[in-house]
């Protein structure tokens, strides 16, 4: 293999080594980081993650197989899991009791589970009759949230709906 090493056939030589040199740099800065811990437990990937409001070792995650598991970050385990819904779980946020959580899923349903966040070492997974609440819409959810000083929360889809934790249809809808 022969190379022509004159400098004028190559202008842009100097420049094409500095770029490489910088990209090799910044990939050293990204492999650099340490690896700190792995939380498994989920059979598919996560879609949504959210932290306790109040709790701060304490997160909420959803997956593609419909799974919601509840964990003890400083403890880096599963504090508990169940079965939420029959697709995936596309959102998830804590209620302003901070005693109940909600979940939104592409099944067109929203439920609202029990959130017992002892701080003991169970690791048992919870039953579906542990659902408190649960409404249903025409279309899939994409995202869920809650206003911290009611009983009110919205969703996201191909419209947001305004509900209200003590009825079963919601208050108002905005599409466009």
């Amino acid at each position: 293999l022969e190379r022509n090493l004159d400098p004028a056939l190559h202008p842009f030589a100097v420049e094409r080594e500095y770029a490489r040199a910088l990209n090799a740099a910044k990939l050293e800065k990204l492999f650099a980081k340490p690896f700190v811990a792995a939380m498994s437990g989920h059979l598919d990937g996560i879609y949504c993650l959210r932290r306790h409001p109040t709790d701060i070792k304490t997160f909420l995650s959803g997956s593609f197989d419909g799974g919601v598991r509840v964990w003890n970050v400083a403890n880096r385990q599963t504090k508990w899991s169940l079965t939420a819904h029959d697709a995936c779980v596309r959102g998830v946020v804590v209620c302003s009791d901070n005693e109940s959580f909600l979940t939104c899923s592409d099944d067109k349903t929203v439920k609202r589970w029990r959130l017992e966040t002892s701080d003991d070492n169970d690791t048992s997974t919870r039953a579906k009759d542990s659902v408190l609440s649960s409404w249903s819409s025409q279309s899939a959810f994409t995202d869920i949230d809650v206003q911290r000083a009611s009983s009110k929360f919205v969703t996201s889809g191909s419209t947001v709906e305004l509900w209200d934790l003590n009825r079963s249809d919601s208050l108002s809808s905005y599409d466009w």
